[in-house]
């Protein structure tokens, strides 16, 4: 209700995706993505959260910040999330 309440008063989408993508609160992630939110500010905070559902949303929206988030993901022991940015790096 918050991030609405922002989004609605003109708030910035990207303000808090990463944090939201980090956490893990895909309804928040997709509601900021709706409104016009940059996938790669959330990438990196999915990849660091090791939130396997949430990499994947950010790789479909189009996130190309993948070298940050496959080392981030690899720095935090993410392994699936690593493999899964890797993978779409050779694509």
């Amino acid at each position: 209700d918050i991030v609405q309440l922002m989004l609605n008063k003109g708030g910035d989408p990207n303000d808090g995706l990463g944090g939201a993508a980090l956490g893990g609160h895909m309804d928040i992630v997709q509601l900021m993505l709706s409104k016009g939110a940059d996938p790669n500010e959330g990438l990196i905070g999915a990849a660091w959260g090791g939130h396997m559902d949430i990499v994947q949303l950010m790789l479909d929206k189009g996130a190309t910040d993948l070298d940050s988030a496959y080392k981030r993901a690899g720095r935090e022991g993410h392994t699936e999330c690593a493999e899964l940015i890797r993978a779409a790096m050779k694509k």
